[in-house]
């Protein structure tokens, strides 16, 4: 009778340890995700600061510019040619106009986008025009997947920087896009028939390399992704970045916070 009070004993004892366990297992799980809100709650309010600030300093000094440039373009009393070339650069102008609302909006209002990114970067291609040099075309491998908002903001900031390196360096006749989802990462591929870079621009020395690929660097550290920067076969550029599943792909953000989790208890 008494071993068999002790073996109860000793049962209950083991379910109060392992109670005991699970509640600081729990706490500690509450503990990651409050971090993880937190961190989220930072980078959302950080990202309204800065649309604030491009709203109410640069993008009116960008405007008044614009207003300015336009009234050269008009006026008579300059040469034509010099009237043209003034109207290109108005042009210009007005398209960073147009682009920096795009991204004050985008950083605004990040959270309710639609973070497919192969729609973004086609939706790029099919705006230029069908004769227009180099061809920009996108291509799609896999099944399309929605992204977690970083991973979608920087992906597409660097695909939109190789894409305009190539458009004013490189000499290109064509450049292909490929956005390739497989079950464990999401490849994206930017590559031009061009000129090719020179040997200095793609070490990863800040001091020597051009702010554009030093950009791309730190988007791709960011993610935790791989990238690589060189010659495309013969002649061109190829920037290549992979993000594992894990990182990128929105439905599978609770099992990498879970790993975050996991890590957390280990330690």
């Amino acid at each position: 009778m008494r071993l068999g009070f002790t073996w109860f004993y000793l049962v209950i004892l083991g379910l109060g340890a392992c109670g005991i366990a699970v509640l600081i297992g729990l706490l500690r799980i509450e503990q990651a995700r409050s971090r993880v809100r937190q961190h989220t709650a930072a980078r959302t309010y950080e990202r309204w600061r800065i649309a604030r600030d491009l709203h109410d300093t640069l993008l009116p000094g960008v405007q008044s510019l614009l207003l300015r440039i336009n009234i050269w373009a008009d006026d008579p009393a300059l040469p034509s040619e010099l009237r043209a070339e003034i109207k290109e650069v108005w042009q210009q102008t007005r398209d960073i106009v147009v682009e920096s609302r795009d991204r004050i909006a985008l950083l605004r209002n990040g959270d309710d986008i639609d973070t497919n990114l192969f729609a973004t970067l086609n939706s790029i291609a099919k705006a230029r025009s069908v004769n227009e040099v180099p061809v920009l075309k996108v291509v799609l491998r896999g099944y399309p997947q929605l992204l977690t908002i970083d991973a979608y903001h920087e992906l597409a900031d660097i695909a939109q920087e190789a894409i305009r390196n190539a458009l004013q360096h490189a000499n290109a006749q064509r450049i292909l896009v490929t956005v390739e989802y497989t079950p464990h990462s999401i490849v994206l591929v930017i590559a031009d028939d061009g000129c090719g870079l020179p040997a200095h621009l793609t070490q990863h020395s800040g001091a020597t390399a051009h702010y554009g690929i030093l950009g791309m660097r730190e988007r791709a550290r960011y993610l935790n992704a791989t990238f690589s920067l060189g010659p495309n076969d013969a002649s061109g550029t190829k920037a290549k970045v992979c993000v594992s599943a894990d990182i990128a792909f929105a439905e599978r953000q609770g099992s990498y916070w879970s790993r975050v989790v996991r890590t957390y208890i280990a330690h």
